[in-house]
C-alpha cells in the first residue's frame, strides 16, 4: 500500500514540476499582438509614462488586426474642465495625414475615368492654370508623388487667426500660388499647395464641394461619423473637439482651433481614433468595410504600390502614401503635424495590422509608437555595424552643407533655410551627419551608428556626390549647397557685423565730442558709418524680438512692426554704397591714418556683408505677399 501511494504522490509531483514548466515557458512565450489585455497594458505603460513629462497633454490611438479593433483608447483630458477623452468621440486635428483621405477621393475618379493620373492637371482646373515654368506639365501623379517641384510657402496663409480670413478654397490657391523651381519629376520635395490643388480638381471634376464630396464618398460609406474637413466644426461636433493648452502665468489656457481652410484638402481634417480605425480596416481590405466599397479592389492594391522612388535602395512613394521599413516590415501610411497637434498612422499588408496615433504633447510620443510596437511584437535582429577600417579615404567627397528642397527660394521665409540643413562631415571611419555618427554599410548608404536611420547619397553622372535623401522620408531631398548658403557662413559674419557696428556706435558716443571738432568731410563720413551701424542693428533687435515674442505666431504672418521695419533694410543698402563712396575718398586723398582707413573699410565690409545679406536671404523689399 505504502509503495501505492508513494508512486501516486510521485507521479502528481511530476505533473505539478511538468505544468510548472509549462507555466514559466508560456511567461516567456512570443508576444501575441492580438492578445488584448497583454497589448493595452503594454501601451498604457508606453503612453503614462511619456505623459508624466507632458503636463495637460491628451493622446488618442487606435490599432487594427485582422478586420478587428484591437485597441482603441485615449489618455489625458479633453478639456481642463475635466471632461475625460473618449476615442469614440473626442476628435483630434490630424494634420498632413489628411492628405490621404484626398488621395483617395483621386483614386476614385480615376477608377471611374473621370480623370488620369498622367493628365497635365491644368486639363481639370476650371478658374486658374499653373504657369508653364518648364517644358512639362504637372501630371496628377507628379502631386501624388510630391514631384510637382513647387517651392515651399506658408507664412501668413497655412495657417489664420480668424474666421473672417477664410475665402473659398480656389481662391486662396490662385492667391498664394507658390513658383515653381524644380522640373518635375526631378526631386521629392514636400508641397502642402499641390495635394490642396487636388481639392479643387475634385470640385471641377465632380461639381461638388470638396468637403461635401468627401462627406458622401468616404466618410459615410465608412461610418466615419465624427470626422469632418469642416472649418470651423458643425455644431454637434464642437463639444467634443480636444484642446491643446499652454500656460498662462501658471494657467493652463486653450490654444485656438486651428484654421487650416487655405489648404484644407492637405491638412485640414478632424477625426477620433475610432473613425480612423474603420480608415485603416478600408485599406487593409483592400477597399472594402463591412459590404460597403469606396474603391476597387486593384485600385486599393495600386494605390499601395510604389509610385515613386528616388533610388533603389529607398522606400518610396505609393500614390501619395509614403512607404516605410519598420523591422524589416514594408508599411504604408502618413504622419501629420498642425502646430499644436502630431499625428502617425501606418498599416502593414503583411500583418493585416493598422496603427494611428494622435497627440497634443508633439511628436515625442507619436515618433517612437509605431517602432516600439514592431520592436515589442515584430522584433528584428539585431545587426551589429562593422565600421570600414578604410572609409577615410573616401570619406571627403560627401562632405558638405546640404539643404532641404522643400524650402522657399523666392520670399522672405527663404531665410529659414539657415535653420533647415544636414551639415556632414567625415569623422575618420564614419561619418557625422549634424551631430550624429553614421557607419558605410553600402554603396553611399549609412546607417546611424546607435539607431536605425539610414541615409543615402545621390551622385550625378560624374561621380560627385549632390543630393541626400534619408530612408523612410521619400518625399524630401536634401542638396549639397554652395558655401555662402550655410548657416556656418552666414551667423559668424552676421554676428561679426553686428559686433564691428556695436563698437562704431560706442565709440561714436565716447568720442562724440571730439568728432564735431573734425573737418566736414570727415565728419560725415563719420556720420554715415555711424548711421549705418545703428539701421543695421535696429532692425536685427526689431527681427530678434519679434521672432522670440511671437514664436510659432509667426506663422500667421508678420507683425506691422516688422512690416514697416522691412524699410530699415532699404535704407542700410544705400547707406552702404554712400559709405562705400567716402572710403574710397578717403583711401584717395589719405586723410586719415593707415590704421583709421583700414578701420573705416571694416565697417564698408560689413555694411555690404549686410547688404548681400539682406538681398540673398530677400528681407529686401517687402518680399513676402
Amino acid at each position: 500500500m505504502k509503495e501505492i501511494l508513494k508512486f501516486i504522490v510521485g507521479m502528481i509531483l511530476i505533473l505539478l514540476v511538468q505544468n510548472t514548466v509549462i507555466a514559466e515557458d508560456e511567461i516567456f512565450i512570443e508576444p501575441n499582438i492580438k492578445n488584448k489585455v497583454a497589448l493595452e497594458s503594454f501601451v498604457d505603460g508606453l503612453i503614462n509614462g511619456q505623459l508624466k513629462t507632458s503636463k495637460n497633454a491628451a493622446v488618442t490611438l487606435s490599432i487594427v488586426k485582422d478586420g478587428e479593433l484591437l485597441l482603441s483608447k485615449s489618455y489625458g483630458l479633453e478639456n481642463i474642465e475635466g471632461i475625460h477623452l473618449t476615442p469614440s468621440k473626442s476628435l483630434f486635428r490630424i494634420g498632413s495625414t489628411s492628405k490621404t483621405i484626398t488621395y483617395t477621393a483621386i483614386m476614385q475618379l480615376n477608377e471611374q475615368g473621370k480623370l488620369d493620373l498622367d493628365a497635365n492637371v491644368n486639363s481639370y482646373l476650371k478658374d486658374f492654370k499653373i504657369p508653364d515654368t518648364f517644358k512639362n506639365p504637372i501630371t496628377i501623379k507628379h502631386i501624388l508623388n510630391h514631384t510637382a517641384g513647387f517651392e515651399d510657402g506658408m507664412l501668413g496663409h497655412l495657417f489664420i487667426s480668424s474666421i473672417e480670413q477664410i475665402i473659398p478654397l480656389r481662391e486662396a490657391l490662385e492667391k498664394y500660388m507658390p513658383e515653381r523651381i524644380y522640373p518635375v519629376g526631378k526631386y521629392s520635395a514636400y508641397s502642402n499647395f499641390a495635394v490642396s490643388l487636388l481639392g479643387v480638381v475634385i470640385e471641377d471634376v465632380t461639381g461638388i464641394a470638396f468637403d461635401e464630396y468627401i462627406d458622401a464618398n468616404i466618410f459615410k460609406p465608412l461610418a466615419m461619423n465624427r470626422s469632418t474637413f469642416k472649418q470651423p466644426l458643425p455644431e454637434f461636433l464642437k463639444s467634443d473637439m480636444t484642446y491643446a493648452y499652454t500656460m498662462v502665468n501658471d494657467i493652463p489656457t486653450p490654444k485656438d482651433f486651428e484654421l487650416i481652410t487655405n489648404y484644407s484638402p492637405a491638412g485640414g481634417m478632424s477625426s477620433t481614433a475610432n473613425d480612423m480605425a474603420q480608415y485603416m480596416m478600408m485599406n487593409l481590405n483592400d477597399g472594402e468595410l463591412a459590404g460597403n466599397r469606396i474603391l476597387q479592389s486593384t485600385t486599393a492594391k495600386l494605390m499601395q504600390s510604389t509610385s515613386y522612388s528616388p533610388n533603389e535602395q529607398l522606400t518610396g512613394m505609393a500614390h501619395g502614401f509614403m512607404q516605410i521599413n519598420v523591422n524589416d516590415h514594408l508599411l504604408f501610411g502618413h504622419k501629420g503635424n498642425t502646430m499644436h497637434f502630431a499625428t502617425d498612422m501606418v498599416m502593414d499588408t503583411s500583418e493585416n495590422l493598422g496603427i494611428y496615433i494622435s497627440s497634443t504633447a508633439g511628436n515625442k510620443i507619436t515618433s517612437s509608437f509605431v517602432q516600439k510596437i514592431y520592436d515589442r511584437y515584430f522584433p528584428q535582429t539585431p545587426v551589429f555595424l562593422q565600421v570600414p577600417a578604410d572609409f577615410s579615404q573616401r570619406a571627403e567627397k560627401y562632405r558638405g552643407e546640404y539643404l532641404s528642397l522643400r524650402s522657399n527660394f523666392t520670399k522672405i521665409e527663404k531665410l529659414l533655410q539657415l535653420t533647415d540643413s544636414l551639415t556632414v562631415a567625415p569623422a575618420g571611419n564614419m561619418l557625422l551627419i549634424s551631430g550624429t555618427r553614421y557607419v558605410e554599410v553600402g554603396k553611399h548608404l549609412f546607417q546611424q551608428l546607435d539607431g536605425k536611420r539610414r541615409v543615402i547619397f545621390i551622385e550625378d553622372k560624374n561621380g560627385n556626390i549632390v543630393d541626400l535623401n534619408v530612408v523612410n522620408m521619400p518625399h524630401f531631398t536634401w542638396s549639397k549647397a554652395p558655401f555662402y548658403t550655410f548657416s556656418g557662413f552666414n551667423l559668424p559674419l552676421l554676428g561679426l557685423s553686428q559686433l564691428v557696428f556695436f563698437i562704431v556706435l560706442l565709440g561714436f558716443l565716447y568720442r562724440r565730442k571730439e568728432y564735431k571738432q573734425r573737418p566736414l568731410v570727415e565728419r560725415k563720413a563719420i556720420y554715415i558709418s555711424v548711421t549705418t551701424a545703428c539701421t543695421n542693428i535696429a532692425f536685427l533687435l526689431i527681427a530678434v524680438i519679434t521672432g522670440a515674442s511671437l514664436g510659432s505666431d509667426l506663422y500667421f504672418g508678420l507683425p506691422t512692426v516688422f512690416k514697416i521695419a522691412l524699410l530699415l533694410p532699404i535704407i542700410a543698402t544705400v547707406l552702404a554704397f554712400v559709405q562705400l563712396y567716402f572710403a574710397v575718398s578717403i583711401w584717395k586723398n589719405e586723410q586719415w591714418s593707415i590704421g583709421k582707413r583700414i578701420n573705416y573699410s571694416v565697417v564698408t565690409a560689413c555694411a555690404f556683408f549686410m547688404a548681400w545679406f539682406y538681398f540673398f536671404w530677400n528681407i529686401l523689399g517687402y518680399q513676402y505677399m
